[in-house]
């Protein structure tokens, strides 16, 4: 990603109008319509969000107490 970021700048800047990063860089997925997003499509992503969160609050916690424990 920094790769094609720094592509673009360079590009930019080679073609006169440094700055305007649309030019294709080192991948292109072509050229999007504009979509409309519905409601219940962002159900899925919240739960993601949240199991993620919970994933990593129980990470954090289980590290906890084993350094608790290392530390004993």
């Amino acid at each position: 990603m920094m790769s094609a970021f720094t592509l673009n700048l360079v590009l930019s800047a080679y073609n006169g109008v440094p700055g305007k990063l649309t030019y294709n860089g080192l991948l292109n997925f072509g050229k999007f319509e504009d979509l409309t997003y519905e409601i219940w499509e962002f159900i899925p992503f919240l739960l993601m969000g949240v199991m993620g969160g919970l994933l990593g609050a129980l990470y954090n916690f289980i590290n906890f107490k084993l350094t608790q424990l290392r530390m004993r």
